[in-house]
């Protein structure tokens, strides 16, 4: 009920503020919590309209679309993500994801290199993410 309420209030403020990236993003994550899967990518591609440096839109986005098997768009998204915010480890991660689930064997494991290079520990507390499928 609170994502709900939220949803709400956010639509609120975008009545009166319509050209604020982050009221449009905050939107998005709260449609995804609801499952309204389109309304969050439309929230998500206009705060990236308004703000094109907006790595947490592109990082959330591209999850969405990997989620929703839409890789080639993730895998672009999460791109723009980590050119823009190279720290993002769950950019990273997504991306991995993304690129297992297209079945692009040689580009997850390419991927997989440069991320233990930058994120060491990710393969220690996540071993299932350094397997190939």
């Amino acid at each position: 009920m609170a994502q709900y309420e939220a949803a709400a209030s956010f639509g609120s403020a975008i009545v009166l503020a319509p050209d604020d990236a982050t009221t449009h993003y905050l939107r998005g994550v709260c449609s995804i919590k609801l499952q309204q899967y389109d309304d969050a990518i439309a929230d998500f591609s206009v705060a990236l309209e308004l703000e094109r440096d907006y790595a947490a839109a592109y990082s959330q986005r591209g999850r969405l679309y990997s989620s929703l098997g839409s890789y080639a768009a993730g895998i672009a998204d999460l791109d723009t993500a980590l050119e823009l915010d190279p720290a993002d480890s769950e950019a990273y991660s997504s991306r991995v994801d993304a690129l297992r689930a297209s079945q692009d064997k040689e580009g997850t494991l390419e991927l997989l290199v440069r991320y233990l290079v930058r994120f060491p520990p990710f393969f220690t507390q996540y071993p299932s993410k350094s397997t190939m499928p």
